[in-house]
């Protein structure tokens, strides 16, 4: 329990313990603290320290230190944070005007970083895995005519530089990059199989609204604007020069076995489609879902630093991914739609799937 002296709505000090105190001329004992009552105590100015504020995840945040404030309304003191995601590297620790902070012996207090517990943990893992076998160690230098068995130094050897790869890779790893490539928008896909096998797996996207508001004559039809995607800067993956076409994400799938089509695919959703089409096909594939099923499951899309999750989501993952310092928006509109034909070669049967997040139909004629 914490104490805080207030004059005139100011905070002058916070005790963290009891303590004598002399306010004005009179000498108060420590155990005023406990003995006096609340009244007794705000008579002289001393109320409690309540602590009212949300401190981060010490793995993933930093938490500054308490800002005290005087709640005159219920007779106390209460607390606030403020809270920061941690950087990937280490930083020198700072106060409110930018000067190093020292520790009690003089040296530099640290900040650490992502990677700092990245790396301990990879360490304490592989420590953990090689521990095991101290016994072996143990009885070699009680035994001399004992040995180590060729597959537990092996086992221990491989240990250990997988812990300096994972090191490695987690010193080389970098801050994520806010993509600048343009939203993609006004995406449809069809796909149609015909009696004789013939499959059509067609995906279309004017890129926005009314794409480059060019329409082909005598059709209707509008013309994209894909170009949008290049980009004027140096080097950039997407530098407009000739010959060339900007990156995009019109990708109409099918999947093949031996010389058979079993099944054409496509998800929209602008940036989502790529991870939509192995999403999509983990569920089948792996998990042996119908199609339908597979398009009606809800999603997740790391998206330029934010987590979309879509609703009906286990709401305890979403809390542990918020714990662990993912930026979380939920719920997040419908992401993507598609369509799927899943061909049963061995039944001569075809599956349809339309998905609820787009106007589209599965559709037997």
């Amino acid at each position: 329990m914490a104490w805080a002296h207030v004059v005139d709505g100011n905070i002058q000090q916070i005790y963290q313990r009891p303590k004598s105190l002399v306010i004005g001329e009179v000498r108060y004992p420590s155990n005023m603290f406990t003995k006096y009552t609340d009244a007794e105590k705000a008579a002289i100015g001393i109320y409690p320290v309540v602590d009212t504020g949300t401190k981060g995840d010490d793995r993933f945040q930093n938490t500054s230190q308490a800002t005290y404030t005087f709640d005159s309304s219920n007779s106390r003191v209460t607390t606030s944070y403020t809270v920061t995601d941690k950087a990937l590297a280490d930083s020198n620790a700072v106060d409110e005007d930018g000067n190093n902070l020292l520790d009690v012996n003089g040296n530099q207090v640290i900040n650490y970083g992502l990677k700092h517990y990245a790396k301990e943990t990879a360490k304490q893992t592989a420590h953990s895995l090689i521990k095991r076998f101290g016994w072996l160690v143990q009885r070699v230098t009680m035994d001399s005519s004992k040995t180590i068995p060729s597959a537990v130094t092996t086992y221990c050897a491989n240990i250990r530089t997988d812990c300096a790869d994972i090191i490695t890779a987690i010193d080389n790893a970098s801050d994520i990059e806010i993509s600048d490539f343009p939203e993609h928008k006004d995406t449809i896909y069809l796909t149609v199989k015909d009696k004789n096998g013939m499959t059509i797996s067609f995906i279309n996207s004017l890129f926005d609204q009314f794409g480059s508001g060019i329409t082909v004559p005598q059709t209707g039809i509008l013309l994209h604007c894909r170009g949008k995607s290049f980009s004027l800067k140096d080097n950039h993956p997407n530098q407009i020069s000739g010959r060339k076409r900007p990156l995009h994400t019109i990708i109409p799938g099918m999947i093949g076995r031996n010389d058979d089509v079993v099944g054409s695919f496509g998800i929209m959703g602008g940036h989502y489609q790529a991870a939509g089409h192995a999403f999509i096909l983990s569920q089948i594939l792996d998990f042996h879902l119908s199609p339908q099923c597979a398009l009606d499951l809800p999603r997740v899309f790391p998206n330029n630093g934010i987590l979309d999750i879509e609703e009906n989501f286990n709401l305890d993952l979403i809390a542990e991914l918020k714990n662990k310092g993912h930026k979380i928006n939920y719920p997040a509109l419908p992401i993507g739609g598609g369509q799927i034909i899943i061909n049963d070669i061995d039944k001569g049967i075809s599956l349809g799937a339309s998905d609820w997040r787009k106007d589209g139909i599965a559709l037997g004629v």
